[in-house]
Protein backbone atom coordinates (compact mmCIF):
# COMPACT_ATOMS: atom_id res chain seq x y z
CA UNK A 1 0.00 0.00 0.00
CA UNK A 2 2.42 2.59 1.18
CA UNK A 3 4.57 1.15 -1.79
CA UNK A 4 2.10 2.07 -4.19
CA UNK A 5 1.87 5.65 -3.08
CA UNK A 6 5.69 6.03 -3.33
CA UNK A 7 5.86 4.53 -6.47
CA UNK A 8 2.79 6.34 -7.86
CA UNK A 9 4.55 9.62 -5.93
CA UNK A 10 7.90 9.14 -8.16
CA UNK A 11 6.13 7.97 -11.76
CA UNK A 12 4.02 11.55 -11.24
CA UNK A 13 7.00 14.04 -10.37
CA UNK A 14 8.89 11.96 -13.13
CA UNK A 15 5.99 12.95 -15.67
CA UNK A 16 6.29 16.04 -14.86
CA UNK A 17 9.96 16.56 -15.08
CA UNK A 18 9.12 15.39 -18.63
CA UNK A 19 6.55 17.86 -18.93
CA UNK A 20 8.66 21.17 -18.19
CA UNK A 21 11.27 20.19 -20.78
CA UNK A 22 9.84 22.30 -23.57
CA UNK A 23 9.54 25.38 -20.87
CA UNK A 24 13.50 24.29 -19.83
CA UNK A 25 14.78 24.66 -23.80
CA UNK A 26 12.80 27.86 -23.87
CA UNK A 27 14.17 29.62 -20.99
CA UNK A 28 17.34 28.12 -21.75
CA UNK A 29 17.35 29.89 -24.70
CA UNK A 30 15.97 33.55 -23.45
CA UNK A 31 18.58 32.91 -20.74
CA UNK A 32 21.80 32.54 -22.91
CA UNK A 33 20.23 35.85 -25.29
CA UNK A 34 19.24 37.52 -22.58
CA UNK A 35 22.68 37.16 -20.74
CA UNK A 36 24.21 37.75 -23.69
CA UNK A 37 22.47 41.10 -25.13
CA UNK A 38 21.33 42.72 -21.63
CA UNK A 39 22.33 41.42 -18.72
CA UNK A 40 26.65 41.55 -19.38
CA UNK A 41 25.49 44.95 -21.04
CA UNK A 42 24.46 46.61 -18.16
CA UNK A 43 26.81 45.44 -15.74
CA UNK A 44 29.85 46.40 -17.95
CA UNK A 45 28.50 49.75 -19.20
CA UNK A 46 26.26 50.93 -16.80
CA UNK A 47 28.32 49.51 -13.67
CA UNK A 48 24.66 47.57 -12.04
CA UNK A 49 24.84 45.15 -8.94
CA UNK A 50 23.33 41.73 -9.93
CA UNK A 51 19.88 42.58 -8.40
CA UNK A 52 20.00 45.66 -10.25
CA UNK A 53 20.80 44.18 -13.80
CA UNK A 54 18.85 40.82 -13.14
CA UNK A 55 15.36 42.82 -11.92
CA UNK A 56 15.90 45.31 -15.74
CA UNK A 57 16.69 41.93 -17.58
CA UNK A 58 13.83 39.83 -16.33
CA UNK A 59 11.10 43.12 -16.87
CA UNK A 60 12.47 43.41 -20.42
CA UNK A 61 12.42 39.82 -21.22
CA UNK A 62 8.67 39.88 -19.78
CA UNK A 63 7.52 43.70 -21.43
CA UNK A 64 8.35 42.24 -24.67
CA UNK A 65 6.95 38.95 -23.82
CA UNK A 66 3.28 40.49 -22.56
CA UNK A 67 3.64 42.72 -25.38
CA UNK A 68 3.63 40.10 -27.91
CA UNK A 69 1.03 37.86 -26.57
CA UNK A 70 -1.50 40.89 -25.45
CA UNK A 71 -0.93 42.20 -29.10
CA UNK A 72 -1.58 38.98 -30.63
CA UNK A 73 -4.40 37.88 -28.19
CA UNK A 74 -6.04 41.54 -27.63
CA UNK A 75 -5.54 43.90 -30.80
CA UNK A 76 -8.10 41.39 -33.40
CA UNK A 77 -10.77 41.93 -30.40
CA UNK A 78 -9.99 45.44 -30.09
CA UNK A 79 -10.80 46.02 -33.91
CA UNK A 80 -13.78 44.35 -33.55
CA UNK A 81 -14.69 46.64 -30.18
CA UNK A 82 -13.76 50.00 -31.95
CA UNK A 83 -16.00 48.90 -35.15
CA UNK A 84 -18.83 48.33 -32.30
CA UNK A 85 -18.19 51.39 -30.86
CA UNK A 86 -18.36 53.30 -34.03
CA UNK A 87 -21.74 51.64 -35.14
CA UNK A 88 -23.24 52.95 -31.48
CA UNK A 89 -21.77 56.39 -31.43
CA UNK A 90 -18.63 55.74 -28.85
CA UNK A 91 -15.74 56.06 -30.62
CA UNK A 92 -13.85 56.20 -27.59
CA UNK A 93 -14.11 52.63 -26.49
CA UNK A 94 -11.04 51.14 -28.34
CA UNK A 95 -8.52 53.79 -27.39
CA UNK A 96 -9.52 53.72 -23.83
CA UNK A 97 -8.76 49.37 -23.83
CA UNK A 98 -5.35 50.55 -26.03
CA UNK A 99 -4.40 52.96 -23.03
CA UNK A 100 -5.39 50.63 -20.38
CA UNK A 101 -3.42 48.04 -22.16
CA UNK A 102 -0.39 50.56 -22.71
CA UNK A 103 -0.62 50.94 -18.50
CA UNK A 104 -1.20 47.09 -17.95
CA UNK A 105 1.64 45.72 -19.72
CA UNK A 106 4.27 47.56 -17.55
CA UNK A 107 2.75 46.71 -14.65
CA UNK A 108 1.93 42.76 -14.78
CA UNK A 109 5.74 42.93 -16.13
CA UNK A 110 6.84 44.33 -13.38
CA UNK A 111 4.64 41.81 -11.16
CA UNK A 112 5.91 39.02 -13.05
CA UNK A 113 9.69 39.95 -12.34
CA UNK A 114 9.58 40.16 -8.84
CA UNK A 115 7.18 36.54 -8.36
CA UNK A 116 10.66 35.25 -10.55
CA UNK A 117 13.39 37.19 -8.12
CA UNK A 118 13.61 34.25 -5.81
CA UNK A 119 13.97 31.75 -8.39
CA UNK A 120 16.65 33.52 -10.43
CA UNK A 121 19.03 33.81 -6.86
CA UNK A 122 18.12 30.65 -6.23
CA UNK A 123 19.75 29.86 -9.61
CA UNK A 124 22.85 32.39 -9.29
CA UNK A 125 23.43 30.72 -5.90
CA UNK A 126 23.56 27.14 -7.71
CA UNK A 127 25.49 28.45 -10.75
CA UNK A 128 28.08 30.23 -7.97
CA UNK A 129 28.30 27.29 -5.89
CA UNK A 130 28.73 24.74 -9.21
CA UNK A 131 31.58 27.22 -10.22
CA UNK A 132 33.33 26.95 -7.16
CA UNK A 133 33.02 23.42 -6.55
CA UNK A 134 33.68 22.05 -9.90
CA UNK A 135 35.59 24.53 -12.12
CA UNK A 136 37.01 22.60 -14.94
CA UNK A 137 32.98 21.83 -16.12
CA UNK A 138 31.64 23.18 -19.12
CA UNK A 139 29.93 26.67 -18.10
CA UNK A 140 26.96 25.81 -20.29
CA UNK A 141 26.52 22.44 -18.30
CA UNK A 142 26.82 24.11 -15.20
CA UNK A 143 23.73 26.65 -16.32
CA UNK A 144 21.91 23.56 -17.41
CA UNK A 145 22.42 21.72 -13.77
CA UNK A 146 21.59 25.04 -12.48
CA UNK A 147 18.43 25.67 -14.08
CA UNK A 148 16.76 22.00 -14.23
CA UNK A 149 17.43 22.50 -10.34
CA UNK A 150 15.48 25.72 -10.22
CA UNK A 151 12.48 24.67 -12.61
CA UNK A 152 12.54 21.42 -10.15
CA UNK A 153 12.09 23.76 -6.88
CA UNK A 154 9.47 25.76 -8.76
CA UNK A 155 7.50 22.26 -9.39
CA UNK A 156 7.67 20.96 -6.03
CA UNK A 157 6.82 24.49 -4.54
CA UNK A 158 4.15 25.35 -7.07
CA UNK A 159 2.52 21.49 -7.56
CA UNK A 160 3.19 19.38 -3.92
CA UNK A 161 3.56 22.12 -1.67
CA UNK A 162 1.21 24.98 -2.43
CA UNK A 163 -0.91 24.61 -5.74
CA UNK A 164 -3.48 27.10 -5.30
CA UNK A 165 -1.10 29.22 -5.33
CA UNK A 166 -0.34 28.53 -9.22
CA UNK A 167 -4.02 29.08 -9.84
CA UNK A 168 -4.65 32.05 -7.71
CA UNK A 169 -1.38 33.87 -9.42
CA UNK A 170 -2.02 32.72 -13.13
CA UNK A 171 -5.90 33.49 -12.82
CA UNK A 172 -4.90 36.37 -11.16
CA UNK A 173 -2.43 38.19 -13.84
CA UNK A 174 -4.72 36.62 -16.87
CA UNK A 175 -7.58 38.61 -15.44
CA UNK A 176 -5.60 41.75 -14.79
CA UNK A 177 -3.73 41.53 -18.29
CA UNK A 178 -6.38 41.03 -20.74
CA UNK A 179 -9.53 42.42 -18.69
Amino acid sequence: MVLNDIINFFQSFLWAIIALLPYFIVILIVYFIAKKFLFNRFQEKYKMDWFKATSLTTFIIFLIILTISYIYVIYPLIQVNAEYALYYGNENFSILNFLFSIIKVPIVAGILTMILLPFQLLGALLLDFLDKKYEKMNPIIKTIIALLIVLIVILIIFVYVFPFLLTWLFLGLTYFMFF
